[in-house]
């Protein structure tokens, strides 16, 4: 697996990225701004905080650029969910010292691969079916004062506004969970 991964992302990146020498995107804050006040249910929303632990839902974050700015605004531990079909996200893109609040990555969709192959040594990766398993396995692992984030890091197939009708629909399912 890793050799074919290696092959085809390139020795030269895939050595780079396992010795942390990821280099460091400027993230697009002018148009995260407006987004934000666009669609501001979509962008960082406070969802709620329950037994400590806090929902973000992100689901707006339609780019790796969007949700690095994402995990640059919050300050502490993170459970992260992806949902992202691109097998070829570029996870290369985002800082190590962002990746550093990351307390483990659960991913939806055909991105899990490569996430798993570049971060698998440094943070837990974990594959989920749907965005329910995934919030169910984030509010498990997230402790007191833990934010769980729904940064999707890229387009799904559907537009995110249903993303983010579903997640406000598995949020509710998740407030019985972690009571």
């Amino acid at each position: 697996m890793k050799e074919m991964l290696v092959k085809y992302y390139g020795a030269t990146l895939a050595e780079k990225i396992k010795n942390k020498l990821l280099f460091e995107v400027e993230p697009k804050k002018e148009y995260a701004r407006w987004f934000a006040q666009k669609y501001p249910e979509y962008r960082l929303k406070y969802s709620g905080k329950h037994n400590g632990i806090t929902l973000i839902n992100d689901s707006g974050a339609s780019s790796m650029d969007a949700t690095y700015f994402s995990l640059q605004q919050l300050g502490r531990s993170v459970v992260w969910i992806v949902w992202n079909d691109d097998a070829n996200i570029p996870v290369e893109e985002l800082d190590w010292g962002v990746l550093q609040k990351v307390k483990k990555i659960i991913v939806i969709g055909k991105a899990f691969l490569k996430m798993q192959y570049f971060l698998e040594n440094d943070l837990p990766v974990e594959e989920a079916g749907n965005l329910q398993d995934a919030l169910r396995s984030a509010v498990q692992c997230a402790g007191k004062d833990d934010y769980v984030l729904f940064s999707p890091a890229g387009k799904k197939r559907t537009k995110f506004e249903d993303t983010g009708k579903l997640f406000k629909h598995v949020e509710e399912l998740m407030k019985s969970l972690i009571k």
